[in-house]
């Protein structure tokens, strides 16, 4: 029941559908999931029965990323779901909104447009500049600093919209062109400052 209602939250209709076809969907994608749920305990019954415990663990196995793969088929932000919650529990990705400085002599206050990333200074730290962002994605030295207006881009396109097909693309297109101003930095470039400093001067 957990990831279903998980699976439900993610869940919404296009713009003026009826709630018939809304109420429609959302039990069909409740019985789907329930079904091929069901279906690796089934398995397991029956072959218990027969004291095949190898059998029974290989096809139980074969049967979690087969029911993936066809509820990736109909429900297409699935795959994307599940990159999304590995990488945050793992700590690669962290969808927070946070402050970073960069020395200048490393990298130049030009390279971040400050409508897009609040880029200042202050005049008691001269030899550094202040950035708003988001640690996309962080592997080994590698920091993927994307613009904050990329969390609702990104939370949109983890939503399902079973009666419009073209909505994903939609998202996936507009989630992309924003990602396209994401910057990688070196771990060692740029460092999370979070605590607040009055009276900054914007570039």
């Amino acid at each position: 029941m957990l990831p279903l209602f998980f699976l439900l939250q993610q869940f919404e209709v296009a713009e003026g559908s009826k709630e018939f076809t809304q109420a429609s969907l959302i039990i069909i994608l409740a019985l789907m999931y329930t079904m091929l749920s069901i279906l690796p305990g089934t398995i397991y019954i029956n072959e218990k029965k027969n004291g095949k415990i190898l059998r029974i663990i290989t096809i139980i196995l074969i049967c979690i990323p087969t029911t993936l793969a066809i509820f990736s088929i109909f429900i297409r932000p699935i795959p994307n779901m599940i990159i999304n919650m590995t990488m945050n529990l793992s700590g690669i990705s962290d969808s927070r909104i946070h402050e970073f400085y960069i020395d200048k002599k490393t990298h130049s206050h030009t390279m971040f447009n400050s409508a897009l990333w609040s880029t200042r200074y202050y005049q008691d730290i001269p030899n550094r500049f202040f950035i708003t962002g988001v640690n996309i994605f962080t592997l080994g030295d590698i920091k993927l600093i994307c613009p904050a207006r990329i969390i609702a881009p990104r939370k949109a396109s983890l939503k399902i919209t079973p009666d419009n097909t073209n909505e994903y693309d939609r998202k996936i297109k507009q989630l992309k062109a924003i990602a396209m101003q994401c910057v990688p930095l070196n771990k060692n470039d740029i460092y999370t400052w979070d605590s607040p400093i009055s009276d900054p001067i914007y570039y």
